[in-house]
């Protein structure tokens, strides 16, 4: 899959951060912020560690009862470097931002529109660069709700909730 999330008008790419400062994220690879036939967005949290907040290991659990294939997050999360078993896992963190980003024209990125021809010279591989969201402006409240709303995904309205406390 070209994307982390795949819905039917729109895709997600998901960056998360525990810094308490800026907004910075790291985009890995050639085809991260393509999008070709329908809208993406950029999906960004900022956690706290929380005793009071949950785990890893606990949002599995909860997707999995709400349709999401368990084997399918574990390989993800694996590759994150967050096998199961792995302590790290059992940490508990709370939301305490959640922004979304429309990656159009006026976000900032390289990909093969970016080049002559709209296509990557010749040898460009492994490219890895760092965007500052903070330059960026994310969807307002509405827009936001909005587009949460025709998402068929896992956890719409919780994070549309977590969204009007935040």
């Amino acid at each position: 899959k070209l994307h982390d999330i795949q819905a039917e008008a729109c895709a997600f790419e998901v960056k998360s951060t525990t810094s308490h400062h800026g907004k910075k994220v790291s985009i890995n690879g050639e085809m991260q912020l393509e999008s070709a036939d329908k809208p993406l967005y950029l999906w960004f949290f900022r956690f706290e560690e929380d005793i009071g907040g949950m785990s890893i290991d606990e949002v599995v659990e909860r997707l999995v009862t709400k349709g999401i294939d368990r084997t399918e997050l574990d390989s993800k999360l694996s590759m994150q470097g967050f096998a199961p078993g792995n302590h790290s896992r059992r940490e508990k963190y709370q939301l305490m931002q959640d922004l979304i980003y429309p990656v159009n024209e006026r976000f900032p990125k390289i990909v093969s529109k970016s080049f002559k021809g709209d296509v990557f010279p010749t040898g460009v591989s492994n490219l890895s660069y760092t965007v500052d969201l903070d330059t960026v402006k994310p969807l307002d409240i509405k827009r936001y709700k909005e587009l949460l709303c025709s998402f068929s995904g896992p956890a719409k309205k919780e994070t549309a909730d977590n969204k009007e406390n935040h």
